[in-house]
């Protein structure tokens, strides 16, 4: 799986109060590899080369991490402004892997937890850029995540599921995020984006 990075070229503030920005994808790119492990049923292992980092997370644990993150979140949307994401380095992969697990029909989700799960991301894109690193990441683990469980990649009704699963990944990282940078780098190209009520629209 590969998602590119993104960049908004006018707008960047505007879009939030319902006024248009232009945004396009650039081709420095996010892979994920993700695999199913038979020999380690019931382990997540993920490889994060470029922060040089391997860990190994039983899904129960990686699904209570994921559920306190969103507690943390539900807390923050509640008016409490002491707010802070995860700020362990692996952080958005887990709650990424963990939030696409929750996205999935009950039993599809139950068997994904039953596999070994194998991940591993490379990226191109540097972090803190502007660049969008933080949402390719979102939205490659999610679509990896859901392919191999073995959903459709290409339909729009797996887009949205996509982008509503990865818009909570940036959620608990970011606290509001207006979705721009998901919804950029899940399409990609020369985009046209507004709010049209609580949704970001994107038109070619």
């Amino acid at each position: 799986m590969s998602v590119p990075g993104k960049v908004i070229l006018m707008g960047e503030h505007a879009a939030v109060y319902g006024r248009p920005a232009v945004v396009a994808a650039v081709d420095l790119r996010l892979a994920v590899e993700a695999r199913c492990n038979s020999t380690d049923v019931g382990r997540v292992r993920l490889d994060l080369p470029d922060l040089d980092l391997q860990e190994e997370h039983t899904w129960r644990a990686l699904e209570d991490f994921t559920s306190r993150a969103r507690s943390r979140w539900d807390r923050f949307e509640a008016g409490d402004v002491s707010f802070k994401p995860a700020d362990d380095r692996s952080a958005l992969v887990r709650i990424a892997v963990g939030e696409a697990a929750a996205s999935l029909p009950p039993a599809v989700s139950e068997r994904l937890r039953r596999w070994g799960l194998e991940l591993r991301l490379r990226s191109q894109l540097p972090v803190g850029a502007g660049l969008g690193s933080s949402a390719a990441a979102a939205v490659g683990v999610v679509a990896a995540v859901r392919a191999l469980a073995g959903s459709g990649v290409r339909s729009p009704d797996e887009l949205a599921a996509i982008e509503a699963a990865a818009l909570e990944v940036e959620r608990r990282q970011h606290g509001f995020p207006s979705g721009i940078d998901s919804g950029t780098v899940l399409r990609g190209g020369v985009l046209l984006v507004r709010r049209v009520g609580h949704r970001m629209r994107f038109d070619d």
